[in-house]
């Protein structure tokens, strides 16, 4: 069974908003690989950092765009924590990798 996870985030300033960004990390569970999908204004300045639930750094990198996908294959089942950073406001989503 795979669950698509969606987070918005809305900024203000001056009390107005001004935008709502999607963030979305499908399959997952996953087995292979994920795909991280958003609708940031500029993805390419987002990062990314997949870690392990004891807080190590096992991959991370920039995103590549709107869609970018992250192989997770190499990576024994578990539940791992993904940081996704954009405009110095981290978001975490829980990953379950199950083969």
């Amino acid at each position: 069974c795979s669950v698509m996870q969606s987070i918005e985030v809305g900024l203000t300033t001056t009390g107005e908003e001004v935008s709502t960004w999607n963030f979305e990390v499908y399959p997952n569970p996953a087995s292979h690989f994920i795909t991280m999908e958003t609708n940031f204004p500029s993805p390419k300045k987002a990062s990314y950092q997949l870690l392990g639930v004891n807080g190590m750094l096992l991959q991370s990198g920039f995103l590549e765009g709107h869609t970018t996908q992250l192989r997770v294959e190499d990576y024994p089942s578990g539940i791992y924590i993904l940081k996704t950073e954009f405009n110095e406001e981290p978001i975490f989503r829980k990953l379950i990798v199950a083969k």
